[in-house]
């Protein structure tokens, strides 16, 4: 399976990159040379989609791109360089010029340490430019050449073209450092694999499933149940404008349940433009319906589709619009209504603790994990309620599970507002 990985960064580094490239099997680059790093920003926006992997020349056109939004860390990687790059650049300095002190940029301290005690360099020093994530080439230009000018060093190694070229244009010394081929190779190799994986992560089934949420009440008469009719057909109506924009296959199964099948890769293109959560407001806003949403991954179609119950499960006792997504690995996802995700695994509470109380593990994870997200562990009956969606009366049910099996003690109380009974404060000991 041949990707398809973007080389970025300037000419020289681009075009060193891309012949390396030509050696290996499986993997196409496409070149991407520019002269200024902003650039970078309509260079990944005109070719995301056809780019699997990117592969940056150095940090600072890396950090800029992550830093703009423009990739996330799994997209991208710069190629680092190590003690032996290093080591061939100052054998040239020295050997040209017989310089001693150096300022560096680009390359981590520890590096700079560990070539010094390696290769018993106590005779020269180097002087670090630090900096965390995107610099500005500009500046670190600057350090270098204050540096110099006050000088605590006689020339400057740098692993940026473009810094290279302005400390050139100040008559600074100074030497390209730039990562071995072996690193280059190697890279190259990491990236392949990664957009492999990805692709097929991609390719994994997805089934939705959307079900209506029964009114406690209903009308039984012939006008209600025209009502009821018309939402639905609202509803479907919404289903299938989704089904068409995932490219999947939609079926009603009757009893307010329907299903769409398709891909992981079509849904994350979807969420590109239109978060899944946006269905919901979409939904309620169009068939003045509340709808669950479980969504299941998998190896196979039937894995999907057993997933997809699953998750739909994880909000039976949800009154309210949610969404839940369960994948290969059975990891679970709940977005609730203020669209803060919730992540939990069945394998989350130690089995010991499922043991003592008649609440599943889903529920105690669910908890810790909105414990976690709320940054608290004192509740009340009223925030059990509102955290996992169930009537206060559930939820002090499950207070009382909790503080039989310790793990949960009563810290005190609270009086809300002027009236009524006050409400128990508990503790969590998830």
């Amino acid at each position: 399976m041949k990707v398809w990985i973007g080389v970025v960064g300037p000419t020289d580094s681009v075009h060193l990159i891309g012949n390396i490239a030509k050696n290996m099997s499986n993997i196409n680059v496409k070149l991407f040379p520019y002269k200024n790093r902003v650039e970078v920003h309509d260079i990944i926006q005109k070719n995301e989609g056809m780019i699997s992997q990117w592969l940056f020349s150095g940090r600072v056109p890396y950090y800029f791109a992550l830093e703009n939004n423009l990739l996330n860390e799994d997209q991208a990687i710069y190629p680092p360089i190590y003690g032996p790059s290093l080591l061939g650049t100052l054998l040239k300095a020295v050997s040209e010029k017989n310089v001693k002190k150096y300022s560096l940029d680009t390359i981590q301290p520890q590096e700079i340490t560990d070539i010094h005690y390696k290769y018993d360099l106590d005779n020269l020093t180097l002087l670090p430019i630090k900096y965390d994530k995107y610099y500005p080439s500009e500046e670190i230009m600057a350090e270098h050449l204050e540096l110099y000018r006050k000088g605590e060093i006689e020339a400057a190694l740098t692993c940026l073209q473009d810094v290279y070229e302005m400390l050139k244009a100040e008559e600074v010394p100074c030497y390209r450092v730039t990562p071995s081929e072996l690193i280059i190779e190697q890279v190259l190799h990491f990236l392949k694999e990664r957009a492999q994986s990805a692709i097929y992560k991609k390719a994994l089934f997805a089934v939705m499933s959307i079900k209506i949420i029964e009114a406690e009440t209903s009308s039984l008469t012939d006008q209600a149940s025209f009502d009821d009719k018309r939402k639905e057909l609202a509803l479907e109506n919404i289903l299938l404008d989704f089904t068409q924009s995932v490219q999947g296959s939609y079926v009603k199964i009757g009893d307010g349940l329907f299903f769409v099948y398709t891909t992981k890769g079509q849904l994350e293109l979807f969420q590109k433009n239109h978060p899944l959560q946006s269905l919901l407001p979409q939904i309620k806003a169009q068939s003045q319906l509340d709808v669950h949403i479980g969504i299941g991954y998998g190896l196979t179609n039937l894995q999907a589709d057993t997933n997809t119950r699953l998750a739909l499960k994880h909000l039976k006792e949800k009154t309210t619009s949610s969404i839940a997504t369960v994948n290969e690995n059975k990891d679970v996802v709940i977005w609730n209504k203020d669209d803060t995700p919730l992540p939990f695994s069945h394998r989350h509470v130690a089995k010991n603790k499922e043991t003592k109380l008649s609440l599943s593990s889903t529920t105690l994870s669910k908890l810790a994990s909105l414990s976690k997200i709320h940054q608290t562990n004192l509740v009340t009956a009223k925030d059990i309620s509102e955290w996992l969606g169930y009537s206060e009366r559930n939820a002090r049910r499950v207070l009382s599970e909790l503080q039989k099996a310790k793990l949960a003690s009563v810290k005190g109380e609270e009086q809300p507002g002027n009236r009524g009974r006050p409400r128990k404060i508990f503790e969590l000991k998830l």
